[in-house]
């Protein structure tokens, strides 16, 4: 699983950056597009799978109010997990992915590529020394290359198309 997990997340991040239309200035954030391309989703499905895990929980231990409400504020800020609680799990890339669209859209294609140059040896530093930081907020500099490549690619696509289409 280790050698499949190793290339559907870069190239999940990198189809992404391939589909999203780059910008050169900053863009104002069109919230309900982002709220009904991800947002939404991703509660949805990070609430089925709070309440299977809570479920299965309260058959094997009973109900916890701490539990349900650290569960809730993991999923809020992107944790996959907190102490014994639940968090966004295997959702965490779709929380990557809306804190990156909303970086693409305030910052230029060259600001995103130094946060990237920046961004991805510290964090992958950290994960080198086992601080493992179970946050989807780290997670987007170690995503972000491969989303930026991407986007690069987009223009490059984009340009051949146009040159052909003349």
């Amino acid at each position: 699983t280790n050698f499949i997990y190793a290339f559907h997340v870069p190239l999940f991040f990198f189809v992404s950056g391939v589909l999203t239309k780059p910008n050169d200035v900053c863009q104002k954030i069109d919230w309900g597009k982002f709220y009904s391309s991800l947002i939404l989703p991703y509660f949805l499905l990070c609430g089925i799978n709070l309440t299977l895990c809570l479920t299965e929980r309260f058959i094997k231990q009973g109900f916890s109010l701490e539990c349900f409400a650290k569960s809730i504020v993991a999923q809020l800020i992107g944790l996959q997990q907190i102490e014994d609680a639940y968090g966004c799990a295997t959702l965490w890339f779709v929380y990557t992915l809306l804190l990156i669209k909303i970086l693409q859209k305030l910052l230029d294609v060259k600001t995103l590529i130094l946060l990237t140059i920046i961004g991805f040896p510290f964090v992958y530093y950290l994960n080198s020394i086992d601080l493992t930081i179970s946050w989807a907020f780290t997670n987007v500099f170690l995503a972000l290359p491969f989303f930026v490549a991407g986007m690069l690619c987009r223009k490059k696509i984009v340009n051949k198309k146009t040159i052909k289409n003349k």
